[in-house]
């Protein structure tokens, strides 16, 4: 059975876009990524040549471009509610990244107007429920990996900043670093999480092999 594909626009050409449209174009059957769109258009034309997309859109353009059906809005969040209000009454669904608005009352008007119109609303889930930090959560619930005597976190935006303190340890910790982390009676297994959000797991995980972490760096 074939599956009517909707027609859908990224709008925001920023850093993020690139994984949202890698991810659009390739590991979603239902979407037909149409368009890119940016308040400065140079910015979608550059987007569109580099993944190869039909159409660079200003948001004008796309407000009034009756085929596309789905906008998936990846602008500041300053700009988010003047957006979303846009694409809604111009009959679009929206898939926002968070924050939804910066106020909450905006956020409650643009669910009524979604609601009046029958619209489609989505909100991006905070990274907690992510996969990376809900497996986390799942090994410590589920007593997989013992008692817990140490946890560093680290949340950083600057990115230059996260992988200049990534190099750092990595070098400070070289050929130690597993035994230092972990615990274990599985010989060359190593667990660690410095990805800047993620917790990563080199093998399966077991319980009878992963024994008890001393360290774990999230």
């Amino acid at each position: 059975m074939s599956i009517r594909k909707v027609k859908t626009a990224v709008v925001g050409c920023g850093m993020i876009s690139s994984i949202y449209i890698r991810n659009l174009s390739r590991m979603f059957s239902v979407i037909d990524l149409a368009a890119v769109c940016n308040i400065h258009k140079e910015a979608a034309e550059a987007r569109a040549k580099e993944f190869g997309i039909a159409k660079a859109m200003s948001i004008d353009e796309l407000e009034a471009d009756p085929e596309i059906e789905l906008a998936v809005n990846l602008t500041p969040a300053g700009a988010h509610y003047d957006i979303i209000r846009r694409m809604l009454l111009a009959g679009k669904h929206v898939y926002t990244e968070k924050m939804f608005t910066t106020d909450l009352e905006k956020s409650r008007e643009l669910v009524a107007l979604a609601a009046e119109k029958g619209l489609y609303l989505g909100v991006a889930p905070d990274t907690v429920l992510g996969a990376g930090i809900q497996t986390a959560r799942y090994l410590i619930d589920m007593d997989m990996i013992g008692e817990i005597t140490y946890v560093q976190v680290s949340i950083n935006r600057n990115q230059a900043l996260s992988d200049r303190l990534h190099a750092e340890f990595t070098a400070a910790n070289q050929g130690r670093r597993a035994k230092v982390l972990f615990e274990s009676t599985m010989k060359g297994g190593k667990m660690f999480g410095y990805t800047e959000n993620y917790l990563r797991v080199e093998r399966p995980y077991d319980k009878a092999l992963i024994g008890k972490i001393v360290e774990l760096t999230v």
